[in-house]
């Protein structure tokens, strides 16, 4: 069995290396089993000598892709795959580190589990020490039993490789969302209405580097509200326009009262339990913000977020 994991990169050269080091640091039989395609977007090719740096301790491969937005990106991993003979595809983001068990615990759900067309594990912030941001409390003493789960993102995820196929639009990314984002969680829907499983892998870990410009509650207040946007732009573009617009008005009075729920028993869990009632209140903060962006939508278009990089 073969892997290959996907890094979609642009204009973060020190993060990539960051991430790669953590990659070559992962246990067991790393280059027997793992390949890597580092694909650039954008014009800039500043990320090319750091791939170079690690071609002798990771089996790696870099592709460039000038054409902005990471929908393009994607779809160029979907050619390269089509080309190549891998029966599961990972991806990693390029301001994420991986934990190095990360191998061992995905193969070893492999070898438990064979009901899954996904395998996904957790990401778990990793915010600086200073930070103030309300969504840096995690949710205190998780499940580490593996199970089949609703939702997955392609990040930290393994998916069969004949889920991927050039030209056809519900087993490659949607160019409508390559710059406002959200294609990765539209092309997982398309998988769960095949009828696909997913399984957790809750002891797979990577850590989503927050940098400082990413760790206050501005920042917060802005992800949550885009992601509410992308919800909007997901459900349409799965739908179509009519039942899509329908489906987004039924989900934002849904989504607001899963805030005011959170925040409510928030209140009192806290008092018992401090870090599960913090992690409401952030949850709770999410969600109203999230909202507030699937409101948005029935009056303005979403942001182009994938313009706006934050790290280096």
């Amino acid at each position: 069995m073969k892997i290959l994991v996907v890094i979609c990169t642009r204009k973060r050269p020190v993060l990539l290396g960051e991430l790669l080091a953590s990659c070559a640091r992962i246990e067991g039989d790393l280059n027997e089993k793992v390949d890597f395609l580092i694909i650039e977007n954008g014009p800039e090719t500043p990320s090319k000598l750091v791939v170079e740096q690690f071609s002798d301790k990771l089996n790696i491969t870099y592709a460039h892709e000038p054409k902005v937005g990471l929908v393009w990106a994607r779809n160029l991993a979907v050619s390269f795959i089509a080309s190549h003979e891998y029966e599961w595809i990972g991806s990693f983001d390029d301001d994420q580190l991986v934990d190095p068990n990360w191998l061992n615990e995905v193969l070893a759900i492999l070898a438990e589990h064979d009901d899954a067309e996904i395998i996904t594990g957790r990401i778990i912030p990793k915010y600086p020490g200073e930070s103030r941001s309300i969504l840096k409390f995690n949710m205190p003493n998780p499940s580490l039993k593996s199970r089949i789960v609703n939702r997955a993102l392609v990040v930290n995820s393994l998916i069969r490789s004949h889920n991927f196929r050039p030209g056809d639009s519900t087993r490659s990314f949607d160019m409508r969302l390559n710059l406002i984002g959200g294609e990765d969680v539209l092309f997982i829907q398309h998988i769960r209405a095949r009828g696909g499983k997913i399984r957790s892998a809750p002891r797979a870990i990577v850590h989503e580097v927050m940098v400082p410009e990413r760790s206050t509650n501005r920042f917060a207040m802005h992800r949550s509200f885009t992601l509410g946007q992308q919800t909007g732009a997901i459900l349409m573009a799965f739908y179509g326009p009519i039942k899509g617009r329908l489906l987004r008005l039924l989900t934002a009075p849904k989504t607001l009262l899963r805030s005011i729920a959170f925040a409510f028993f928030g209140l009192f869990v806290v008092v018992v339990y401090e870090k599960m009632g913090l992690w409401m209140f952030g949850k709770a903060f999410r969600l109203f913000f999230g909202f507030c962006g699937q409101v948005s939508t029935i009056f303005t278009r979403p942001y182009k977020e994938y313009e706006r990089v934050v790290g280096s």
